[in-house]
């Protein structure tokens, strides 16, 4: 398909019906409520656990969600955008489990599986839950890990013949059906012949999170605000002069957060951290 984001919408048509339930865990990357309203289905919402710096699945709230809601599919961000959770399989088999026990579609959208770094490493969403193959729907791409977003091209693996027919059947409705000839190139030769550039982004940015972490400990221990989200756009905005990604995005509870994207330059990156910390001390 020519994007994740393309091919969630028309597996939301495809398999479920107008005024379906679709599950989505906030904060989570913003398109998700997109494909879900546009589509005229019914946004249900689990919120992830936040506690002591790390985000949890609240599974108890899940699975109330979902049979309260009758919930027919779930789109699952696996890494997560944007709290950067790299699932582990127990964890993955026990969403697996709830999903499996009431009937739930999966959509696992893994185009951040690249980045996952050695020690947290990435297991798709059927290899943790084999037997939920039927009702699973995977995503990738290479636009993330190898910047190739304009080129239109996203990889969406189906194994159960039924869902397959259904989204094939909904992508000739739309007749848009074919991929970027150039984009299947770059995502082959990205793919076959990628890898050693791929490790040594990956290296660089794990520099600037190990930087960004050691910035803020030293010159920002306090960067927890006590602001409001407005006040806090209004100090990233205007006053460091920064255009991060306000949390509110992502979904109401991590409006007091801002994403920040550690691939870049680190000098870009080390301006933006100077700008950060004088415009709090001001």
């Amino acid at each position: 398909t020519p994007g994740v984001v393309f091919a969630l919408s028309t597996v939301v048509r495809a398999v479920t019906n107008p005024g379906d339930a679709v599950l989505v865990q906030p904060p989570v990357y913003y398109p998700f409520y997109r494909v879900i309203n546009n589509n005229g289905r019914k946004l249900v919402e689990s919120p992830m656990l936040y506690e002591n710096g790390r985000y949890t699945i609240d599974y108890a709230d899940f699975e109330e969600k979902i049979i309260q809601n009758d919930v027919k599919m779930f789109i699952l961000c696996s890494p997560h955008n944007p709290v950067c959770r790299v699932w582990t399989v127990e964890e993955l088999a026990k969403i697996g489990a709830i999903c499996k026990k009431h009937n739930v579609i999966v959509v696992s959208d893994e185009i951040h599986c690249d980045f996952a770094f050695p020690e947290h490493p990435h297991t798709p969403f059927v290899k943790a839950c084999p037997e939920m193959q039927d009702r699973t729907i995977i995503c990738t791409a290479p636009s993330k890990s190898f910047n190739l977003a304009g080129l239109q091209v996203s990889n969406i693996f189906i194994p159960g013949r039924e869902l397959y027919e259904k989204v094939k059947t909904e992508m000739g409705i739309i007749s848009y059906d074919s991929p970027n000839n150039l984009g299947c190139i770059a995502c082959q030769a990205a793919y076959e012949s990628g890898e050693a550039w791929l490790d040594a982004c990956k290296a660089y940015m794990r520099e600037n999170l190990e930087f960004v972490r050691a910035f803020l400990a030293e010159h920002l221990p306090a960067i927890k605000l006590g602001m409001t989200k407005e006040e806090l756009d209004d100090v990233i905005i205007h006053k460091a002069k920064l255009w991060l990604d306000s949390g509110a995005i992502f979904g109401e509870v991590a409006a007091l957060f801002q994403r920040v994207v550690l691939a870049c330059p680190r000098a870009t990156l080390e301006e933006a951290m100077r700008r950060l910390e004088k415009a709090i001390n001001g």
